[in-house]
């Protein structure tokens, strides 16, 4: 059984297609322990969606990210300070919000953007995004999926798989 986790380490892995990184560096990145780490590597590998050489299977990860408002819901919570996420994040001029609606972010202390406060994927996933912009993008489009209307679900999905498209493309040079 894939734990949000799994999810966070591959979307890592996602964006470092051309090296398979240390247990340490993807610990340190995503500000998680060796062995949560090495836990999560071992269900990525028994899911099929890593493979024994770290390439990931991006056709079923792609299946997997679109059951992410079933089996990883986000939960909206209270107003609060922190950082943007879903498409409150600036991720795209496709999708225009209300200009009274609030946008979605992660809880936290030193966010300076007021808004509705969304449960991150994992705890640890608004921390590891603070050191990674491209990490952010992708978790922010994950959020989209997560909260989004259907609209929104489809544009996420289309910039994800184009993500998807390109770490191939990596492989296929």
């Amino acid at each position: 059984m894939l734990k949000p986790q799994d999810i966070l380490t591959i979307l890592k892995l996602i964006r470092l297609p051309s090296q398979k990184p240390s247990y340490q560096f993807l610990a340190s990145e995503l500000c998680m322990s060796k062995s949560e780490i090495h836990a999560a590597v071992k269900r990525l590998h028994a899911s099929k969606l890593l493979h024994q050489d770290w390439r990931i299977n991006t056709t079923f990860l792609a299946k997997v990210l679109e059951t992410m408002p079933f089996f990883f819901y986000a939960k909206v919570g209270k107003v609060d300070y922190g950082f943007p996420t879903a498409w409150h994040y600036g991720l795209t001029d496709d999708i225009r919000t209300s200009l009274n609606e609030l946008p979605h972010i992660w809880a936290n202390p030193h966010g300076t953007v007021c808004g509705h406060s969304l449960e991150p994927l994992t705890k640890k996933a608004p921390e590891a995004a603070q050191k990674d912009a491209s990490l952010y993008q992708l978790l922010a489009w994950i959020d989209c999926l997560r909260v989004g209307k259907v609209r929104e679900r489809e544009l996420a999905l289309e910039k994800i798989q184009q993500i998807l498209h390109q770490y191939d493309e990596t492989f296929s040079a």
